[in-house]
């Protein structure tokens, strides 16, 4: 398919569904391929360097598409391409921007500016300048918890051991957080900032050893790594060992919610809720929620609603048909859009609500298109375990090695078998399966030709 989409596009560069279908594709692929035991690494090296030529693809073709603007400008910085960042940044910068990520952009960019300056030290003055820019263009709706530590860190970077000490004391003490969560912050900062080693060391012991038993820390330790995580996650700011401690807290958190049982949900335990969520962490399945309490809680709080509605977008492997037992959230989430004054959580708002209304209206039409043609299924799983007979308007639901056939129609098979319902033919043998639900009958043009498949 990925193929048939490329040449789609090659014919029609700026075919927006194409380029959309081929990134959905290829990230379907690499998810697989990252959560199958056959997966390799060298697989998955292959498709992220798809994924990237099929997002600058997009983008040239068609200047106006902001998300996958923002995610390659996130791809470059981690990359140190700040040429190509900048020339997406410019490009953005003529239009008119909602999301507040794309308005974010002057300032990432100052920041990520520090962090690269910050490798010589003789560019530590220019380093300092830009962490100072950084803090005047700090979005209003991301707290600054991490700045006084980022602050520190430099200061560390160059040799001045008392300001970084009395820096990261002060900010350890503002954010009263627990000694984890202050050395993990600090850690965080010291990584982005360059500090060498052997004096990283140092910092690392106090982290890492923690988080290999992350299982043993306190849920309110795991919160707030969350609600820092999150700020990290959403804003595209992850630092160098984030991807082995959010792994680890992660399945941690998520083990631990279970017994998570209070009514009043804190704005620090939403944040690490979000950051669960998009990172997947949460269970698969027919309940993709941590536990049944999830979903009251969700009819409270928007933020927690928006997140769960993420979490259902995301992975393709979520029950779709399932999707309708949560159109409540999606509701909430649109109204409370309207009165939300925090600038990225209202666009979250409508950003959620809106693709879960067009998934949902997906699956609509799909159904309809199946009545159409006579499907009538029970449930999902039925639907991916039998496929629809090849010839055509029959409307029967067969596989290789065995096929449900109603039996107001099969006269034949009726006389062989004592369930007056629904019979199953298997290798070429019948037998009795438990009752369901009537179907429609089938057409009788397709009866005598249906009948002969099944005998061969």
């Amino acid at each position: 398919m990925n193929s048939l989409l490329g040449k789609a596009i090659q014919c029609y560069p700026t075919y927006r569904l194409g380029h959309e279908k081929l990134i959905a594709s290829l990230k379907k692929e690499y998810e697989w391929n990252d959560r199958s035991r056959d997966g390799t690494k060298e697989q998955g090296a292959r498709l992220e360097k798809e994924i990237l030529s099929a997002k600058e693809a997009m983008v040239r073709a068609l200047p106006d598409e902001v998300e996958t603007s923002l995610e390659l400008i996130d791809i470059y910085l981690d990359e140190d391409e700040l040429e190509k960042a900048n020339a997406l940044v410019k490009n953005l910068s003529g239009q008119r921007l909602v999301d507040p990520l794309a308005k974010a952009l002057p300032w990432k960019l100052k920041l990520k500016e520090a962090m690269r300056l910050s490798r010589r030290k003789a560019d530590l003055a220019l380093a300092n300048k830009a962490l100072d820019d950084a803090e005047i263009l700090w979005p209003i709706w991301l707290n600054k918890n991490w700045l006084p530590f980022l602050k520190a860190g430099l200061a560390l970077r160059g040799g001045d051991q008392a300001s970084f000490e009395k820096l990261t004391a002060e900010a350890k003490k503002n954010q009263q957080t627990s000694v984890l969560v202050g050395d993990l912050m600090t850690f965080a900062a010291l990584q982005e900032m360059n500090i060498p080693g052997p004096d990283l060391k140092v910092f690392r012991v106090r982290v890492e050893p923690k988080l290999e038993k992350a299982d043993e820390l306190e849920l309110s330790d795991l919160f707030s790594i969350g609600s820092f995580f999150w700020d990290l996650t959403r804003t595209g700011l992850r630092h160098k060992g984030y991807r082995m401690q959010s792994s680890k807290a992660g399945k941690a958190f998520v083990s631990k919610l279970k017994t998570f049982n209070k009514d009043d949900i804190t704005p620090v335990q939403i944040d690490a809720f979000s950051w669960g969520a998009i990172h997947k962490f949460w269970p698969s399945g027919n309940d993709p929620l941590p536990s049944p309490e999830f979903l009251r809680r969700a009819l409270k709080e928007p933020r927690l609603a928006a997140a769960i509605l993420g979490w259902i977008l995301g992975p393709s492997w979520f029950p779709r048909h399932r999707i309708t037992d949560y159109a409540p959230l999606m509701i909430m989430a649109k109204e409370a859009a309207r009165t939300e004054k925090d600038a990225f959580y209202r666009y979250q708002f409508d950003k959620v609500s809106d693709g879960f209304n067009a998934m949902f209206q997906e699956l609509k039409a799909e159904e309809e298109r199946r009545k159409s043609y006579g499907s009538k299924y029970d449930d999902d799983n039925e639907r991916r375990r039998y496929d629809l007979c090849p010839f055509g308007p029959q409307r029967a639901r067969c596989t290789a090695a065995s096929a449900v056939v109603p039996l107001a129609k099969c006269n034949t098979a009726l006389r062989r078998s004592p369930n007056r319902n629904l019979i199953t033919i298997e290798s070429g043998s019948v037998a009795p399966i438990e009752k369901r639900r009537r179907r429609p009958p089938y057409h009788t043009d397709c009866q005598p030709q249906f009948l002969n498949w099944i005998r061969h």
